[in-house]
C-alpha cells in the first residue's frame, strides 16, 4: 500500500513504519460504495467496524476510526429531533488507556 487516489477509494495520507506499530503512524483511507452500495430495506441501526491485523497471527487492532453516512431523503419529511449535547453523544465511547512502559 502507498499513496493512491481513485474516484471511489484511495489513500491520500500514508506515514507508516513497517517495523512496528508506531503510535505516530498515520494512514488515511476512504471508500465510496457507489458501485456496490450497502442496501437495507427498513433501517440500518448499527454498523460495526473491526480492524484485524497480523503480527505472528491475527489480532484485533486498536485504531482510531471515523466514518460518515449519507442517505436518500424523501421530501417532504418531518423535522429531525434536536441532537443531544456533545457530552451525552460521547458518553458511551470507550477510552483505551495507554499501555504502561
Amino acid at each position: 500500500m502507498g499513496l493512491y487516489q481513485t474516484p471511489c477509494h484511495g489513500c491520500p495520507l500514508y506515514h507508516y513504519h513497517r517495523s512496528n506499530e508506531d503510535p505516530d503512524d498515520l494512514v488515511r483511507m476512504y471508500r465510496w460504495h457507489v458501485k456496490d452500495p450497502i442496501r437495507y430495506q427498513r433501517s440500518l441501526d448499527k454498523v460495526a467496524i473491526r480492524q484485524i491485523g497480523w503480527k505472528n497471527g491475527l489480532y484485533e487492532r486498536i485504531d482510531e476510526w471515523s466514518s460518515v453516512a449519507y442517505w436518500y431523503q424523501v421530501e417532504p419529511h418531518n423535522p429531525f429531533p434536536k441532537l443531544p449535547e456533545p457530552a451525552a453523544r460521547t458518553a458511551n465511547i470507550d477510552v483505551v488507556p495507554k499501555a504502561e512502559e
